[in-house]
């Protein structure tokens, strides 16, 4: 069985699937070469912080696991592609979360959503 991450849970949660919604990107944007990498967006809650952690693998997979002060979560493994600025994250054969992207100052801006967006940096290649 595949769990997915609670915070990858929550934006799925808070907007079903978002295709689009942030206008057109750059051509530069939707480069998914560039996404390739080790990915952490890092959040303060009331516990403290709570680092996301997406690696996109050049082979088309991904993981995805969270870590907080106090608890690491399972990885949870999958497919990605990108279809012009909308990055797509596939859990066990299905489209998890799948919206738009762009990038900001070497920072990943996904999902690139009014009001939700979610800077990521990069910590490997």
């Amino acid at each position: 069985m595949v769990r997915i991450s609670a915070s990858f849970l929550a934006v799925l949660l808070m907007s079903g699937v978002m295709v689009g919604s942030a206008g057109p990107a750059l051509a530069d944007d939707a480069n998914p070469d560039a996404l390739v990498g080790h990915w952490r967006k890092t959040t303060i809650q009331h516990t403290g912080p709570h680092d996301e952690h997406l690696v996109l693998s050049e082979d088309g997979t991904m993981t995805d696991w969270v870590v907080t002060a106090e608890s690491q979560s399972e990885p949870v493994s999958g497919a990605w592609r990108v279809d012009g600025n909308i990055l797509t994250i596939i859990v066990d054969g299905r489209v998890a979360n799948a919206q738009p992207f762009t990038f900001y100052e070497g920072r990943l801006v996904f999902p690139n959503v009014q009001n939700r967006r979610g800077f990521w940096e990069k910590i490997a290649d």
